[in-house]
């Protein structure tokens, strides 16, 4: 009898003790269910996070493209127009002044210098026209047009020119026309900056163009000076950062005293 209530005792232990263990597993179970879940929810909650904040920069720097794009289409608008007015307006005008004063019964000497000066001024009013209006890539590359408007600017300024271009006739011609023509008006303002307020005599310019990319670089042996407070308080350089910023390149500047280097790299999809 004592060894029944022995054996009854031992297993009554055994059956608590199953059921401990498996109150345990169950519990060790949920515990661990809880703590996937509570993982999974944290992995979701940053992935969104993330995704939030990358969908924000993006909008954010979409929306930054669209305020310079509009800013930089307006300017080109009005260039046209001002040139329009420029070369149909003031430069007639000034064309019907010189016919008028010849007929002028005065000194022929002073005559001379006064059709000298209204010539001198109408040729300035044609060049600023010219400087104004868009350029033309139907029919030019823009390796063709920068060429032309840098000999333009050597032949009337005290500085000596180079230009230096690497590339295909075809890879050329494949340049998106929007990237050309903000490669030319970015390369028209650092000229005119370097022109103006540096004292250079001597630029150096390359243009490097392969199937999906272009290469700028521009340097000049002129004094050290700050493009954010030249030209009309830094509008020409605010317009030249606007004019990287909507085709996407990158513009970097070394500027110490006795040299000047800029660079401008851009790229595009490669056209079939």
């Amino acid at each position: 009898m004592s060894e029944l209530n022995i054996r009854y005792e031992t297993q009554e232990k055994e059956l608590e003790l199953a059921q401990l263990t498996h109150q345990y597993l169950t519990h060790k179970n949920k515990v661990m269910q809880w703590s996937i879940l509570g993982i999974i929810i944290l992995a979701v909650s940053i992935s969104l996070l993330i995704y939030e904040s990358f969908r924000r920069k993006q909008q954010q720097h979409q929306e930054e493209m669209n305020v310079a794009r509009s800013f930089i289409d307006g300017l080109e608008q009005e260039r046209t127009r001002i040139s329009k007015e420029l070369h149909d307006g003031v430069s007639n005008d000034l064309l019907g002044a010189g016919l008028m004063l010849r007929l002028l019964d005065e000194k022929p000497e002073i005559r001379k210098d006064v059709m000298e000066s209204i010539e001198m001024i109408r040729n300035e009013v044609r060049t600023i026209s010219h400087e104004l209006n868009q350029p033309r890539f139907q029919n030019a590359t823009l390796d063709e047009v920068a060429e032309n408007m840098l000999s333009q600017i050597g032949a009337g300024e005290s500085i000596r020119i180079t230009f230096r271009k690497t590339g295909t006739s075809d890879e050329w011609k494949r340049i998106p026309h929007d990237i050309s023509l903000e490669i030319y008006r970015i390369l028209q303002e650092l000229m005119a900056n370097i022109v103006r307020h540096s004292d250079a005599t001597r630029a150096d310019i390359s243009l490097e163009v392969t199937k999906s990319s272009l290469v700028l670089h521009i340097t000049n042996d002129g004094k050290a000076y700050d493009p954010s407070v030249t030209n009309s308080n830094g509008i020409g350089y605010y317009t030249i950062e606007d004019r990287v910023k909507t085709i996407g390149a990158q513009f970097d500047t070394q500027i110490t005293d006795g040299s000047q280097h800029y660079m401008l790299s851009v790229g595009w999809k490669p056209q079939n």
